[in-house]
């Protein structure tokens, strides 16, 4: 670090949804602070996702040395991105953290010298993660466009697992998410689905998402007459992206893998049960939303489900990667 450098820390450790959601703020913190050193705190094993942010330096939770280094610095701006109630400067007050102007959402407790605003319930994540920057005097007339960069690894996982050479469209599902079971569509309701998405057209599927959620993939899988590609616990998010990115159709619960798919601008759809989908829908231009109407996600039917991905891939066969 140049000590005549200025020094800017991101700190962003909740779920890889909310944290998808930040990717367009990140990218307008690299282009307009060009003369700071930049800092990004995630969660651990999320690495992968961050190899177009070459400006910043990337610190995993699970990093403990780097972890002390960083705080060691005296940040002139930090941005906490935290969207619940645990916030950086509750786990590291004070002297542990020393910075200038503090810019982040408004909770319960403050500490000196913060900037915030309050959170809508009716403006996209997204939009108001890009709003804190107004706190600076900075706006923006356009998004940016943020791209996820895939390297040759991720590549090399992703086609030892699926064949990418075949003609048929690759339809991905992601049935994961929530512990909240109003979260989470049935397992026999994404299987119905596939079924009958196969009996439409050729078509290859993959279940993906965390090793978590195994059980859920060997459900799915269990119930099919045919045979699909279980890749659930086999992928790290690189993995993930390279896939998304050769997909004609992401089918996903409220999950991280729904909103990495919109910000690929995979034609996805994501099903909502009690989250408030005006904050939380997928971004990306053909992303749709399935919600349901009595807040549990499980009373969505898979017929109409099923009718709403015919849909979108007619509507995007022409962009499809085959």
């Amino acid at each position: 670090m140049n000590p005549q450098t200025k020094s800017l820390l991101v700190v962003h450790h909740e779920g890889v949804g909310d944290l998808i959601l930040s990717f367009p703020l990140l990218r307008l913190i690299s282009d307009n602070f060009k003369d700071y050193d930049l800092y990004l705190w995630i969660g651990t094993d999320r690495r992968d996702l961050f190899l177009s942010f070459d400006r910043f330096e990337i610190v995993e939770e699970c990093d403990e040395e780097a972890l002390d280094r960083v705080l060691e610095l005296y940040h002139d701006i930090v941005f906490d991105l935290g969207t619940g109630l645990s916030h950086i400067t509750d786990t590291s007050p004070g002297a542990s953290l020393k910075y200038g102007t503090y810019v982040g959402f408004s909770r319960p407790t403050t500490v000196p010298r913060e900037i915030t605003i309050p959170r809508s319930l009716s403006v996209p994540m997204w939009e108001q993660f890009i709003s804190l920057l107004s706190l600076l005097g900075i706006t923006s007339d356009s998004v940016p466009s943020v791209g996820i960069v895939t390297d040759t690894s991720s590549k090399a996982h992703a086609e030892m697992l699926l064949d990418f050479d075949t003609p048929l469209p690759l339809i991905c599902v992601a049935p994961g998410g929530d512990s909240d079971i109003k979260k989470r569509w049935r397992p026999e309701y994404f299987a119905k689905v596939i079924q009958e998405l196969h009996m439409y057209k050729p078509v290859q599927f993959a279940l993906i998402g965390s090793i978590s959620e195994t059980a859920i993939g060997q459900r799915i899988a269990g119930l099919l007459e045919f045979q699909v590609g279980n890749l659930i616990g086999m992928t790290t998010l690189g993995t993930v992206a390279y896939i998304l990115r050769h997909s004609a159709l992401l089918l996903a619960n409220d999950n991280g893998i729904m909103h990495l798919g919109g910000l690929m601008d995979v034609p996805t759809i994501g099903l909502f049960g009690p989250s408030n989908s005006d904050m939380y829908s997928p971004m990306g231009a053909r992303s749709i939303v399935v919600k349901a109407a009595s807040g549990n996600v499980r009373d969505i039917h898979p017929e109409s489900v099923t009718q709403v991905c015919l849909d979108l891939l007619a509507a995007n066969k022409h962009q499809a990667v085959l």
